[in-house]
């Protein structure tokens, strides 16, 4: 596999190069986006490099970037390649070359189906400073329009280089904190303290407020006394401080009263919008003394998580589009929580109080019945996920999969025969087939008569059968499921947001709330389940796949009691994004009838050998056969 991928880069490397060969000047640029801006010392900050054809078609660019390595890091986009990678874009199909040496970035890319035509980007870079630098930036290596030993971008259809112009990016860096404020401000009750008692009527209320980054907002300050509010410019509101800390003296209106119990509650924000409120009583009357009973034994903590089981269709199973899904949630301990219940049936969310679902039974043995708004897929699987919590915070979920009996389902195979229906009977005599042969052969172009009219569209096919090959190599749920192990102590799910579909293979990679730093990485399993081995604490969470957007948020782990459900949506925006879905679709469809376009290529080959036996006819014989062996190997593997 490894020399396989090698020889595949190099032959794209040096058509790329081929494609750019020609030294004819177009018009062309790569520029930075934002090519200057003001950033923070020490922070992880990301630039683009964008790739403007400026109305030619293109399909093919590569570039050089120099940089100072005493100035800038470049953080690397993918731990698992070895060396230093950036983010490659979405302006070509292919990147075929992507290394970074200090000092030097180099990425060459191609499409080998559909053109760019526009502006795209190109990659992306993630870098930040080193030490006290105080100014640096990224250079484009241009040394004129026309010159192919520099970057070019490369005219499909002439190989004209079409770069006339490159915006090279320069940054200052000035000292800050490289972390967002998302930290509340801090309530502390001064006088009285919380449960004081005997405070007298004549007494003030003292509150302090602090936030040691962007500070306090005073004016979002609300301070409730026994069900009066008190803000900024009202009487008896009263601060001093600034907003790092603010000291509030509260003068209750009528004073406080006694022999009952007082409430203060308090609220406020930050300048960075993060909120945060405190509630507290004081002088609550004594209650009564209790003769002590006998003493009770400790209860034990819940920690086993509610058992989730699809009753009515099982995992895998065959039903009818009209079919109502029956699922059992069982929980000994604290008892099944029925408000945390999340049914999502083919991208579609039901929870236990939509109309669509029924149950019955109590906490500790709930049946639920889902009667979906619209009747199942009759040609495609469907997808149900299952998430619930118990009264203890511990969370289950549950992925399965079920639809028709698809051998029932009208055959839409290729024939493995692609030969044309005769409109009349054949010549009985093989003289006869030999001279109608020879006289369809004449058409053909005189450089492609050696090969023969069977082998000619033959060898179309062959390219046809190679893009399949090149698709069943890449089959990333198929090599999830084989080589990974599943994610049994999962921290969350990841799940495609349009079909409900659980998303394999996507990039989660874990960091500190504080610092952004790298922790671990974790891929998601056949299940889209994620899982750190990490203590319980607050973090920044990163989630990506080619495909897909991205998302990056805060999430609390707390164990065996906190799973986080996120969605990913499929990329389809942009008119490159819908190209590369049309041709997504033909490579899938080349993909299901490989063996198909094999089997007729090997009939066509074998036809072409006998009439005109020649070494190309022989080899596409041999590739044929070998194809089918391997390709039909490959299927029974994935199926």
């Amino acid at each position: 596999m490894k020399l396989s991928y090698k020889i595949l880069l190099s032959s794209i490397t040096f058509f790329l190069f081929f494609l750019i060969g020609n030294s004819k000047a177009q018009a062309g640029s790569f520029y930075f986006s934002p090519a200057n801006a003001n950033l923070i010392q020490g922070c992880i900050n990301e630039v683009v490099v964008m790739v403007d054809t400026a109305g030619a078609n293109s399909n093919a660019a590569d570039i050089e970037i120099t940089y100072n390595p005493a100035q800038i890091q470049v953080l690397d986009s993918d731990l698992i390649t070895p060396g230093v990678q950036v983010i490659p874009g979405n302006a070509y199909q292919a990147y075929v070359y992507n290394n970074v040496t200090p000092g030097v970035i180099k990425v060459a890319a191609g499409s080998f189906i559909g053109d760019l035509n526009g502006v795209a980007t190109l990659l992306k870079i993630q870098f930040q400073s080193i030490g006290a630098t105080v100014s640096s930036g990224f250079t484009i290596n241009f040394t004129g329009p026309g010159n192919t030993l520099d970057s070019n971008i490369a005219e499909t259809t002439t190989s004209d280089d079409l770069l006339t112009s490159v915006t090279n990016g320069f940054y200052t860096f000035s000292s800050g904190s490289c972390i967002a404020d998302t930290t509340p401000p801090t309530i502390s009750f001064t006088n009285p303290v919380s449960n004081a008692s005997g405070v007298g009527p004549s007494a003030n209320l003292v509150i302090t407020l602090s936030d040691n980054q962007s500070g306090v907002d005073i004016d979002s300050v609300v301070v409730t006394f026994n069900g009066v509010p008190y803000q900024n410019g009202d009487a008896g509101f009263n601060f001093t401080g600034s907003p790092g800390s603010y000291v509030i003296t509260i003068t209750p209106v009528g004073g406080i009263p006694q022999g009952v119990a007082s409430t203060l509650v308090v609220q406020a924000k930050d300048l960075a919008g993060n909120s945060a409120s405190r509630i507290m009583n004081f002088n609550v009357p004594a209650a009564p003394i209790v003769t002590p009973g006998p003493t009770q034994p400790p209860v034990q903590q819940d920690t086993v998580a509610p058992i989730i089981t699809p009753e009515d269709p099982q995992d895998g199973s065959q039903v009818e589009i009209n079919t109502n899904l029956n699922i059992n949630i069982t929980d000994d301990a604290s008892g099944v929580n029925l408000g945390s219940l999340i049914l999502i049936l083919n991208g579609k969310q039901y929870k236990f109080n939509s109309p669509q679902v029924s149950y019955s039974g109590d906490p500790n043995n709930y049946t639920f019945i889902l009667d979906p708004e619209s009747l199942l897929p009759a040609n495609s699987l469907s997808y149900l996920t299952i998430f619930v919590k118990d009264n203890a915070g511990n969370a289950s979920i549950k992925t399965i999969s079920f639809g028709p009996d698809l051998s029932k389902l009208p055959d839409t195979d290729t024939p493995d025969c692609l030969c044309p229906t005769p409109t009349s009977p054949l010549p009985d005599s093989y003289t006869d087939v030999v001279r109608i042969y020879q006289s369809i052969n004449t058409i053909l172009p005189s450089n492609l008569k050696s090969l023969g009219l069977p082998g000619f569209i033959s060898a179309l096919l062959a390219l046809l059968t190679v893009l399949a090959m090149l698709s069943l190599l890449k089959i990333p749920d198929l090599l999830l499921f084989l080589f990974t192990k599943g994610n049994n102590r999962p921290w969350g799910v990841v799940y495609q947001e349009d079909s409900g579909e659980p998303v394999a293979g996507a990039k989660a990679i874990l960091k500190s709330m504080e610092t952004e730093a790298f922790i671990e990485k974790s891929v998601t399993d056949f299940q889209g389940r994620y899982q750190f081995d990490q203590p319980a604490g607050d973090y920044m969470l990163h989630v990506s796949k080619n495909g897909f957007g991205e998302k990056e948020l805060g999430i609390r782990h707390e164990i065996n009691s906190q799973i986080d459900y996120i969605d990913l949506a499929v990329d389809n925006t942009g008119p490159i994004m819908l190209v590369m879905n049309f041709i997504k679709k033909i490579i899938r469809f080349i993909q299901k009838q490989h063996l198909a376009f094999a089997s007729a290529g090997l009939v066509l080959s074998i036809v072409s050998y006998m009439f005109v036996p020649t070494a190309i006819a022989l080899l596409l014989t041999i590739f044929y056969s070998l194809w089918i062996l391997i390709g039909g190997t490959l299927t029974f593997v994935k199926s």
